[in-house]
């Protein structure tokens, strides 16, 4: 009798205890996959070129500087333009006289980075728009399309689906750019995987910097294959940098002026965190020729 009272009791506990954390993966899943728009002030404060050595801005004007004269550039998810802020990047865009046009879906981003373009007189040069890249019409026309920091905060799915449909945009010497940090599982254990996986997309409830998940360069080439398969990878690891390099007056700095407080407190927490230690952070560069072979169609409407 008392075994039986035991396993009622135990079955009646333990009903509760799934349903409770099948509802928070639930609730975590819709929170880290929901629309956002990233806070420009937290993600200027730590991605200003001065922040960091491997600062988005610095990937940009390495790209950027080995563009040809004249170049026409596709940044595909440009967001508030932080690397138009960027001395070296403007000089760059003027001497060379590129003509870069962003996209991205983000409309408060769009606005904040169209008041940066017309800061800095780039209206000549830069050009910015709310739209989805599979919804533009001209093709042939981009000599670069850029990728920056974008595939990890995309569902594969639609990673594949946006690289396969702006081939079409390139013209035939043209080139793909995807610029990432990735991560290397071999020098991670099984816990900092896990970890990494729980956390970095749960950022941005904490700092208002949508992060990404945590991706590895098998996943990355993996997914390139599937979207084009057989294209030729070339990949080079473009910047790299230990969390301790991180210069933390300068983030510090910027998170005294930013709005919202509770970003700016959590902000703070995870400035100390990482450079409390951790691996070296390496940034990718994926450089993909052009493959007409698996442009898709122009996109209508916007699809999942």
């Amino acid at each position: 009798g008392n075994v039986m009272v035991l396993f009622r009791t135990s079955a009646g506990l333990v009903l509760p205890i799934i349903s409770s954390c099948a509802a928070i993966r639930f609730l975590w899943q819709w929170l880290i996959t929901r629309d956002h728009d990233d806070d420009d002030e937290m993600y200027y404060a730590f991605f200003n070129a001065d922040a960091s050595p491997i600062a988005t801005p610095h990937g940009f004007a390495k790209i950027l500087g080995d563009m040809p004269v004249g170049s026409r550039v596709l940044d595909v998810g440009i967001g508030s333009g932080t690397y138009l802020e960027h001395a070296p990047v403007q000089e760059i865009i003027s001497r060379k006289q590129l003509r870069v046009d962003g996209v991205d879906i983000s409309t408060p981003n769009v606005a904040i980075c169209q008041d940066r373009i017309e800061k800095h007189r780039l209206q000549g040069n830069v050009t910015v728009r709310v739209q989805d890249a599979r919804t533009i019409e001209e093709a042939g026309v981009y000599d670069a399309i850029l990728f920056m920091e974008s595939f990890p905060c995309m569902s594969k799915p639609l990673f594949i689906d946006i690289l396969q449909s702006v081939q079409r945009l390139l013209k035939p010497a043209g080139s793909n750019y995807l610029y990432h940090n990735l991560a290397d599982p071999k020098g991670m254990s099984s816990l900092e995987i896990a970890m990494g996986r729980l956390i970095k997309p749960s950022l941005k409830l904490f700092v208002g910097i949508d992060f990404g998940r945590l991706t590895s360069k098998v996943e990355q080439m993996q997914v390139i294959q599937q979207a084009l398969p057989g294209c030729k990878i070339t990949d080079t690891i473009l910047l790299s940098a230990l969390p301790s390099e991180v210069n933390a007056q300068v983030v510090l700095s910027h998170l005294d002026k930013v709005s919202n407080k509770w970003y700016a407190f959590m902000g703070r927490i995870f400035l100390a965190a990482m450079r409390n230690g951790g691996p070296r952070m390496e940034q990718h560069l994926i450089t993909i020729p052009a493959d007409h072979n698996a442009a898709r169609p122009r996109y209508y409407t916007r699809t999942p």
